[in-house]
């Protein structure tokens, strides 16, 4: 009979995993193993590193995919190890997720999804494998999803950063203590910069690629590039400066786009920490 008592306090994060308190008699603690998340690429990983509030913390390691396509190959190879590990060494399978950037349609990725596993004979650990990967995917929400955009999840940044208003950032400062923005120095920068974001593609940014093509995968190479007259240093990273902008100051727009992964992670940092302090194993 397991006499153990969850304690759901976190005494340390570190880029392996949490020490979680527990008791069993005596107090004592278990080092809860990190999650991993899948991504296509740097900025879906920027993405969700601005997820996280203040008082909020996530021990997670990143896979890049690449291609979206790889993802659930990289879902595959994980459940199937996974699965080997606590058969054999009642280790419980490590918590992981993919995400994509939300350009892909839903019918796309079934289809990667069914043709995972081939043969007309499954087994039942491959059946099994299928079901974790279909609940293992997720994706973030675009607002503007038009196929014929080249780097649909920077083009809907870029909206979402431009709809930043004076107005909305005051009403903001209004409602919270702190704020992304400091003072006024810096609002006037980043309204600087949203009327310059406003201007690309111009005549020096025109954001083509090597074919001719508009590809808004160059909006932020452009914003990094451009020199407002009084220097920010929160620009020298570029990406956590526009979503945070947008978290910040275009807050239902962020959460449209981002609540479904960040509940999605969160739910599985649950399920990752409850599978391994319930488990007689202990890394230390």
């Amino acid at each position: 009979m397991n006499n153990s008592i969850k304690v759901d306090v976190d005494i340390g994060l570190d880029i392996l995993g949490t020490k979680v308190e527990y008791r069993t008699g005596s107090y004592n603690y278990k080092f809860i193993p990190s999650i991993y998340i899948v991504i296509e690429d740097k900025l879906a990983k920027s993405v969700i590193e601005t997820l996280w509030d203040r008082n909020e913390s996530v021990s997670a390691k990143y896979i890049f995919s690449g291609s979206w396509m790889n993802q659930v190959s990289c879902l595959y190879g994980f459940f199937t190890y996974g699965m080997e590990l606590q058969d054999s060494f009642s280790i419980p399978s490590f918590g992981i997720v993919a995400v994509n950037d939300g350009d892909i349609p839903e019918k796309s990725t079934n289809k990667r999804i069914d043709s995972a596993i081939k043969g007309n004979f499954p087994t039942d650990k491959q059946k099994l494998i299928k079901d974790k990967i279909s609940k293992s995917v997720i994706s973030f929400n675009l607002e503007i999803n038009d196929e014929s955009i080249k780097a649909l999840p920077e083009y809907n940044h870029k909206r979402w950063f431009e709809e930043i208003t004076l107005k909305s950032i005051k009403n903001r400062h209004q409602e919270e203590t702190f704020c992304f923005l400091r003072d006024e120095r810096e609002i006037e920068t980043m309204l600087e910069v949203i009327e310059f974001s406003k201007s690309l593609p111009n005549e020096e940014f025109p954001l083509t690629n090597d074919k001719g093509k508009l590809d808004y995968h160059l909006y932020y190479t452009a914003l990094k590039a451009y020199r407002p007259k009084n220097t920010d240093h929160k620009m020298n990273s570029i990406h956590w400066y526009v979503l945070s902008a947008i978290k910040e100051y275009n807050l239902s727009k962020w959460q449209f786009y981002t609540n479904d992964v960040k509940q999605a992670i969160l739910k599985l940092c649950d399920e990752n920490k409850d599978a391994f302090i319930s488990s007689s194993f202990n890394f230390e």
